[in-house]
């Protein structure tokens, strides 16, 4: 919902070739959702509080990334990944990496609900 931290982000991640969709509200996210079928979503910790918003990432099962602004945000315990701001770009790159090579090896059967973690 923050134009301010949006644009730069969505800018960033173009530039490095990333397929980008941008949305101000949790119903604007909704409807690129049913369009784009991403692979991540990167919200602010406020949008998935919106019910719509949240059915939609449980039921496709898609990632995301919850950025905050302050240390009382309540962060909902699916997501994958937490940026506090103000994160630096290359903070939001190395999340979306991570939570895309998850979601791969998910994917592939590497891990999962089946398979046991490593830990090193």
């Amino acid at each position: 919902s923050d134009d301010g931290a949006r644009r730069p982000c969505v800018r960033y991640l173009d530039r490095l070739g990333f397929q980008v969709e941008e949305a101000a509200t949790g119903e604007a996210a909704v409807a690129i959702m049913e369009m784009a079928h991403p692979r991540v979503v990167i919200a602010e910790a406020t949008l998935p509080r919106d019910g719509a918003f949240q059915a939609h990432l449980k039921e496709r099962g898609i990632p995301y990334i919850v950025t905050t602004t302050t240390d009382i945000d309540i962060v909902p315990p699916e997501a994958t990944a937490v940026l506090a701001k103000p994160f630096p770009l290359a903070a939001l790159l190395t999340e979306v990496r991570r939570v895309l090579t998850l979601r791969e090896r998910a994917a592939s059967g590497v891990i999962g609900p089946d398979r046991p973690r490593h830990h090193a």
